[in-house]
This record gives structure tokens, sequence and C-alpha cells, in this order.
């Protein structure tokens, strides 16, 4: 992984040594109160005594081991002090923390590399509750933008791509979380703690801050057909495509127009993936949501038998009743009102001999006939998967077909009479990333202006180019 070839070697140390609790929390408040304030670098005396203030107000609510990253109170009265600089050297030395000179005054900063790691740390910490109508807008929002300004606003693009996937992991986070809480409900062995789990686990973490937001009277996926139909457009818009690739260009995010060009369309393409793939994801929350509830409400109906010890009773009883020392021709009177009409233990409780085994008899073997409906109803689903799959080998054979020995196709001269033809041309938009890429070096996709109209499709209209083998190697 490159992450590892960047961060220092020992920067995990601290984070898995016998005090991690404390040590994580102090790399937070550094980061946040010491570091946080974007101004002078602070000094190293103040640095260490920050730390200081830190470790005596964490003593107060948490325990420190001593070990060899936290030096002991030591007996000359200088405990204290020697403490704050043993932590600070720890983290000197761990990589986290670094030193320079400014004249004859020792600044200290966080390590860049290091201050990445803990920016991830911190909002960690802090939480992945998230609004979802704020996140839907956001990638409403940067589509309309590179629409409207495609020169200026391209970046834009790239940012309704990353927000769409941060959206999509923070789903499946939610659903993993909910997956989570359901095993630590399972799990439980009495009522307290079942119940304990449930509203502090799941009701409060979950259900209130993610799962309620997906079924408010102002759902934020009303606006997902908008976002997709928004990225269709400026994907079948050829002039905002070329100067969004133009923009790519020159602001550095792509090399040559071509690559800015599939660029910008994988990037679209995942937005729309994304939006379209979003309800499984909400299903599974659903799924997981509903036997949650469902378990808590069956454990809720079936309390009072769970507690009963109506059973344990009547044996004590019984038993009882049995150590005294009662003649035969004594009577035990029993009130109408105590009498069992249900009695928990009874005939069906005593001991039955097991019954002797039989032996098995022979059995005839049925053939069953299978039904020739059935197996022409299998070979239909076969066959049309077969004519509506699109493969790779069926694009290459199709532009064969159609390119012959010259160097270009248009898109009114491919062959589009029938239904096949036509599963196969619709695709050809997307071949410089369709099948992770593997007819990239065969052919290539120019969009042209105007629109291609027939009885099959509207689209905007395109040519593709054949790439020789001397080209493709060049």
């Amino acid at each position: 992984m490159p992450l590892f070839n960047h961060l220092p070697d020992d920067l995990f140390r601290p984070l898995a040594s016998p005090n991690r609790a404390f040590h994580a929390a102090l790399l937070l408040h550094l980061y946040e109160k010491t570091f946080g304030v974007l101004g002078e670098t602070p000094r190293r005396n103040d640095v260490i005594a920050d730390i200081g203030d830190f470790i005596e107000s964490y003593e107060q609510v948490g325990e420190i081991v001593a070990g060899d990253d936290v030096a002991a109170d030591e007996p000359d009265g200088r405990g204290q002090d020697s403490r704050r600089h043993s932590v600070y050297r720890y983290l000197l030395q761990t990589g986290w923390l670094i030193e320079h000179k400014d004249r004859y005054v020792r600044l200290v900063d966080f390590d860049p590399d290091a201050r990445l790691l803990l920016q991830e740390l911190a909002r960690i910490a802090g939480g992945d509750s998230r609004s979802y109508g704020g996140a839907v807008l956001q990638v409403l929002g940067s589509l309309e933008s590179a629409l409207a300004n495609p020169r200026e606003r391209s970046e834009a693009v790239r940012n309704a791509a990353r927000f769409a996937r941060d959206f999509m992991q923070h789903l499946r986070t939610v659903a993993a979380a909910m997956r989570k809480v359901e095993e630590q409900i399972v799990s439980q062995d009495s009522l307290r703690d079942l119940f304990r789990s449930f509203f502090e686990e799941f009701v409060e973490k979950h259900l209130i801050q993610d799962f309620k937001t997906l079924h408010t009277k102002n759902n934020p996926f009303r606006f997902r057909n908008q976002i997709i139909r928004q990225a269709w457009e400026i994907l079948e818009n050829a002039p905002v495509m070329a100067a969004l690739a133009d923009s790519y260009v020159r602001e550095g995010r792509a090399a040559t127009s071509e690559e800015a060009f599939e660029v910008v369309t994988r990037e679209l393409d995942a937005v729309i993936k994304v939006f379209e793939s979003v309800d499984r994801q909400l299903e599974v929350i659903e799924e997981t949501n509903g036997r949650i509830e469902r378990r808590i409400a069956n454990t809720v109906r079936y309390m009072d038998r769970v507690n009963d010890n109506r059973i344990d009773r009547v044996a004590e009883a019984l038993r009882a009743l049995a150590a005294t020392s009662l003649a035969p021709e004594d009577a035990v009177e029993i009130p109408p009102d105590l009498v069992v009409f249900d009695p928990p233990i009874g005939p069906g409780s005593f001991y039955a001999e097991r019954r002797a085994r039989t032996g098995i008899g022979r059995q005839g073997v049925r053939t069953v006939e299978r039904d020739p409906a059935l197996d022409a109803y299998q070979a239909a689903k076969t066959a049309f998967s077969r004519r509506v799959a699109v493969t790779p080998d069926r694009i290459e054979a199709y532009l064969e077909r159609a390119l012959g020995d010259a160097d270009f196709v248009d898109a009114a001269d491919l062959p589009l009479a029938t239904i096949d033809d036509f599963f196969t041309f619709q695709r050809l938009r997307e071949l410089p990333f369709l099948f992770g890429g593997r007819l990239r070096n065969r052919y290539r996709v120019e969009i042209l202006d105007g629109r291609f109209s027939s009885d099959w499709i509207d689209c905007p209209n395109f040519r593709i180019h054949r790439i020789r083998p001397e080209q493709a190697a060049a």
C-alpha cells in the first residue's frame, strides 16, 4: 500500500501501546487546539506546556499506565515536568512531531504525512453522520454548474463524482453498522442488556440520525432522477463535453483531449451508476431495520413467559412437602382456588422407555418425468440472455463487419436493421471504459456535432476509428 511508503516507520507505536487511549486523545487535542489555528507555528516550550496541561486534565478522568512512553513521577519534585518532556520526546521519536529552527527559536509542527492521517482519524472520531439531502444536493448542484459553465466550472464534474462515491460509501457504512448492531443484540443473554443495546447502539446512533432521514416527507432521493438526467444531458451534449475536456487539459487534470474526454465520461458514468444502484442499499438497510424491530417486538411479547418462574416454585413446593414426615392417614387440604388445572408436572413428564427401532423396508424409486414446458422455458431464458448480452467479441465482430478495410465509420453507416444490431449499437459510445477498457487500444470514439436519428435510436452523432497496431504501440 503506497500509504506506508510515506508514513514514518514508528508512527503507529503510540496507538498500539498500553496508553493508546491517552495518546489518541493527546494527538486529537494537539491537532484541534495547539495546531488548530492557522497562524504562527508554535514554539517547542508552548507545545510541551500544552502536553503537561493535557496530562493533568486527563488524569482526572482516565488512568495513564506507567511505561517507556510515559515516565513515572520522580522523587526530586520534577515528576510532572519530566512526564511532559517524556511524552513530547516519544511523539518526536515516533514521527508524529517534527522540529525546525527559525534562527534561535525551536518551532514544532506535525509531520505533513502524519497530519493527513490524523485528519482522517479526527473525522472518524467525530462520527460520520451526514445530511442525505445535503449530499444529494451537492451532486445536483455540481452537475448544474458544470452544464451551465463548462469552461470555468469543469472541477464541478469531479466534485460530483467524488460526492456520489462518498455518499454510496456512507450508505454502505450505515448498512454494515446496522448489521453489526443486529449481531450485538442477538448475542445478548439478558433482557436488560438487549434493550440497552437496542436503544443506545441502534436507535440513538443509526435509527434517528441516518435511517429516519430516508422516510421523511422531503425525501432527499426525490432529486435522483434529475441527477441521472443531468448527467446524461452532459454526456450527450458534444459542445459541453468538448469544453469540459479542454478545461481538464488546461487545468492539468489530463494530458490530451482524448484522455480528458475519457476521464469526464468515466466520472459522469460513476455518478449515474451510484444513483441507479442506490435502491439496493436502501433495501438492505430496510431489511436489517425490520429484523431488529421484529426481534424487539417478539421479546416484549414473550417477556412474561421468559420471566415466568411458576415451574420452579411448584417444584420447590413439592420438594418441601416430600421432606415433611406425614402419616399416611394425614390429609393435606388444598383450597379450591389453588388447584392447578394445567399442572406443570404430570403424566407426560414421567420417564418412558425408548421404543425399539424398526427396520427400514424397501421402497420403490420413482422416476419423475421432467415437464417439457419447463425445459422449453429454460431454453428460452438462456437464448434471451445470450441475445441481449453484449460481449467484447460481439462488439468487435460488429465493428469489423462495418469497417471492412476503412479506418473509420460514422454512426449513419453502422448496420442497424435488427434488434441484435441495436443492442450492440447503443453500447458503442461507452467503448473507452466498457469491459474495463478492453477495446480501448483497438477502437476510438469521436463525438461529432449534431445528432444521429433513426427508427431505433436518437443520440449524439459519433464516429468509430480503428487503431492500427503500429498506432497502438506508438
